[in-house]
């Protein structure tokens, strides 16, 4: 069989020609000129395709220079803006600002120009219209200026009297959350700010603004500001804040800017404005003054809680006409901070809880509500509340760490004139967090106590 096989082998001739027998027929193939046709078939494919793709490079335009990217003048990088609102796409005012900008006008004549086209705007679009703002005029606008033309042009539409569009107040809904009660002028001193931020508050401290029919714009506009402006300015732009507030028009019930403008109080980390904030958390007069005077203190203690304490410890005989803002500051204070506690520590020595204090205590926590004074200060060692209700674990957490530091308090005699007090605040914590620790004795000498 072998042998068969081997004669029935075909060879190829001198040409590389083998030839086949398929039974019915002989056939010749030459592999050679095979491989060469297949070869020349791709190349032909990769020629129409390079020949295709220079054409249609040579129809595309090439770009002019003002098509590539350039740095801004103004030093505003717009990867970092914010993406515009859906609503800003529809604002034909794009296609009008650049036309002035093109036939040379001025910063304040394009503003003049959004004033007039926020304008026609029906009364429902214009809270968008108005959101939308500030992205067109960096966007599309500002950085097409130098700076110092910007800059400029920024101050003169502020000094100018013919700026009175202002935007339509909104209601606080679920929908609009933030009330708005501003015009392109708040804009342009936000940009200002953005620009230049002594310049801002040059503008702002000169008066600009200061003849403003609403108050409450003018204090949303120092806000912005404040948002900008670096830390050795924000001090400035406080000042002139805490001056506006002096005006019976930004005092009214409806004001609802006055939550957002407090905030120039918070980020200059003023806590030797704590006694200010004060007098006005106590207004009964002016709730919306006395709210946001409140949720102002709050948060500076949270920004700055040792500086609060202090502060708060020479404020709290002021506040004892306001005696549930006092118990809710105290509440936020931690113990565990050295400072702190002696701040409450002190309290406690010099103070009498009220009946509103221990009422807002017992509310925050109901398990505690029949304890005695010293307890309802030691809640400040529990963790601020959460949207769960407090179990016993939680009980039983805070008593073990209550119970270190009131025995700590006993043995150092911080509080001799709550001795008593403290002694049987000892038996119910020892017993709320299962302490098998010997009760300490109620007389002084077995107590630490001289």
């Amino acid at each position: 069989v072998s042998k068969n096989s081997e004669k029935s082998s075909p060879a190829p001739d001198e040409a590389g020609i083998v030839t086949t027998s398929y039974g019915l027929g002989m056939r010749r193939y030459n592999w050679s000129r095979e491989i060469v046709m297949g070869l020349m078939r791709v190349l032909f494919i990769l020629a129409l395709y390079c020949a295709a793709s220079v054409t249609c490079w040579a129809i595309e335009p090439s770009p002019s220079p003002s098509s590539f990217p350039s740095p801004s003048p103004t030093g505003i990088d717009e990867d970092e803006l914010p993406t515009p609102t859906p609503y800003s796409e529809d604002l034909t005012i794009f296609d009008e600002l650049q036309k002035k900008i093109e036939r040379g006008e001025t910063v304040g004549a394009l503003f003049q120009a959004l004033d007039t086209e926020l304008a026609t705007l029906p009364l429902e679009d214009r809270r968008d219209g108005w959101i939308t703002v500030k992205d067109i005029f960096v966007r599309k606008v500002i950085h097409q200026f130098p700076a110092a033309e910007a800059i400029s042009g920024l101050q003169n539409y502020l000094r100018s009297d013919k700026n009175t569009q202002i935007m339509p107040r909104f209601a606080l809904t679920e929908d609009h959350p933030v009330a708005s009660p501003a015009s392109s002028r708040a804009i342009a001193l936000s940009l200002l700010g953005n620009l230049d931020i002594s310049k801002a508050i040059e503008s702002e401290r000169d008066g600009y603004i200061g003849g403003i029919e609403r108050p409450e714009e003018a204090a949303l506009m120092i806000r912005n500001v404040a948002l900008a402006a670096p830390s050795e300015n924000q001090r400035v732009v406080m000042n002139r804040f805490l001056e506006l507030l002096a005006s019976q028009k930004l005092q009214t019930e409806e004001n609802s800017a006055l939550l957002e403008s407090f905030d120039a109080v918070v980020y200059a980390r003023a806590t030797d404005e704590i006694e200010r904030l004060f007098r006005m958390s106590s207004s009964r007069a002016h709730k919306a003054l006395s709210w946001a005077a409140h949720l102002a203190i709050f948060r500076l203690v949270e920004t700055a809680p040792v500086e609060s304490a202090r502060e708060l410890l020479k404020t709290i005989p002021l506040s004892t006409e306001y005696p549930e803002g006092r118990a809710s500051i105290f509440s936020i204070l931690d113990i565990s901070e050295p400072e702190q506690e002696r701040a409450v520590l002190t309290y406690l020595k010099d103070t009498n809880v009220t009946e509103s204090e221990r009422r807002v205590f017992s509310e925050r926590y109901p398990s505690f509500d029949g304890f005695d004074t010293v307890n309802l200060f030691l809640t400040t060692a529990l963790p601020p509340p959460s949207s769960r209700p407090v179990t016993g674990d939680d009980i039983k957490a805070f008593c073990v760490k209550a119970l270190s530091v009131v025995q700590r308090w006993q043995r150092e005699n911080l509080l001799p004139s709550r001795r008593e007090e403290i002694n049987d605040m000892t038996k119910n914590l020892r017993e709320c967090s299962g302490s098998s620790l010997p009760v300490p004795s109620s007389s002084p000498r077995a107590s630490g106590m001289p």
